[in-house]
């Protein structure tokens, strides 16, 4: 459906605003549908993410800093989100063996279970956006976003 008759808008300022208002409905529209999707599993998605980045390291600790660093959402509270992960028994916590004060954040494996069982969720997504555009496209898609961030060296980063 159109950006005009979603938001029942008869036209725009101009080609930037209309631009500017899809992509922040779009996001909120992927990430809505992202949420119903891990509803199923009993997590958010700034958990989603967090479980994600985690097992991207493979078994290694990783201090809750740097898992902000990475995250999608960066404003965040990753302490909160990493204390319903150790409810959850995804993640465990320890002192960082290295620095007394920093704390390691590891995937225990019923997180990287659970991680590895929502790998369909992002499929679906990404093949749901290639059965809407062509892979150039996305590629230019992805290029103007960059493009757009540039623009504002810093701009999302605490």
């Amino acid at each position: 459906m159109r950006l005009e008759d979603e938001l029942k808008m008869q036209q725009f300022t101009d080609n930037f605003q209309r631009a500017y208002l899809n992509i922040i409905f779009t996001a909120s529209w992927m990430e809505t549908n992202m949420q119903q999707k891990l509803k199923h599993y009993n997590i958010t998605t700034p958990q989603f993410n967090v479980l994600r980045i985690l097992r991207g390291q493979k078994g290694k600790p990783m201090s809750a800093f740097a898992i902000q660093e990475r995250m999608i959402h960066r404003t965040s509270n990753v302490t909160r989100i990493l204390e319903k992960l150790v409810e959850k028994n995804l993640v465990t916590r320890e002192n960082s063996t290295v620095n007394r004060r920093m704390i390691d954040v590891r995937l225990t494996d019923e997180g990287l279970d659970l991680i590895n069982s929502t790998d369909t969720i992002a499929v679906e997504a990404y093949e749901q956006m290639a059965g809407a555009i062509s892979e150039s496209d996305a590629r230019l898609i992805g290029d103007w976003l960059d493009k757009i961030r540039e623009q504002t060296p810093g701009c999302g980063k605490d």
